[in-house]
């Protein structure tokens, strides 16, 4: 297992489409690749990370969960989740130096209202789509180990 490296860098990762079947604890839910290497990039590095669930809102990484079909793709849907998000999101903020957000353009619209400091906030994006973000999240992985 790897050494913490910082307790003040908090990871928030978007869900993913592909699901395991049955109830699981939320980082066993998800199956999707991106999901999996952001997983893998904050317990590398010591990060504690949170889950940015279309449905369930913010969640902890062993919450049991429902597998579940439902997406963020319009305005409403993004102003429901933020009704959920916000607030638990806003409470862990003072814990941490710095939020790490791992997700799509919808995922950045339902945290855009905390997201005005540059300093405390990193967005991993890449003008690649999902295959760059993967090449950065591997290069950090290693980086990590």
């Amino acid at each position: 297992m790897a050494t913490k490296k910082s307790p003040n860098i908090l990871v928030i990762i978007a869900c993913s489409q592909r699901k395991n079947d049955e109830p699981a604890p939320a980082k066993d839910l998800y199956r999707g690749t991106l999901f999996r290497f952001a997983r893998e990039y904050a317990e590398t590095c010591g990060y504690d990370y949170r889950i940015l669930s279309a449905k369930y809102g913010l969640l902890c990484p062993d919450d049991l969960i429902e597998p579940y079909n439902q997406r963020i793709s319009t305005s409403a849907d993004v102003a429901r989740l933020q009704q959920l998000v916000i607030p638990a999101a806003s409470a862990l903020l003072p814990q941490y130096d710095k939020i790490i957000l791992i997700g799509g353009a919808m995922y950045r619209k339902v945290m855009a209202p905390l997201m005005e400091d540059p300093e405390k906030f990193e967005v991993i994006t890449d003008s690649r789509g999902i295959g760059g973000i993967l090449q950065t999240l591997r290069r950090r992985i290693e980086a990590g180990k």
